[in-house]
């Protein structure tokens, strides 16, 4: 896991904002691999959820956001 707590932060560290489950109806995809997250095939675990709540890390530590594509 990272420092980023938050999908807010996720995106803000990337020069983004983030958009409340504006990625097909989900603000974040978890995933226990980053390999997975690179992969387009795999989706992850979808999360619907505001920009500024906790991420739900559980046993994962690869985290997707939905930022806006400048």
């Amino acid at each position: 896991m990272s420092d980023i707590s938050t999908c807010a932060e996720a995106c803000e560290a990337q020069g983004s904002s983030c958009v409340a489950n504006g990625c097909g109806g989900y603000t974040y995809r978890l995933y226990y691999d980053i390999t997975l997250c690179e992969d387009p095939d795999r989706t992850g675990l979808l999360f619907e959820r505001e920009c500024d709540e906790p991420i739900e890390w559980q046993l994962n530590d690869t985290v997707k956001c939905c930022c806006e594509q400048e």
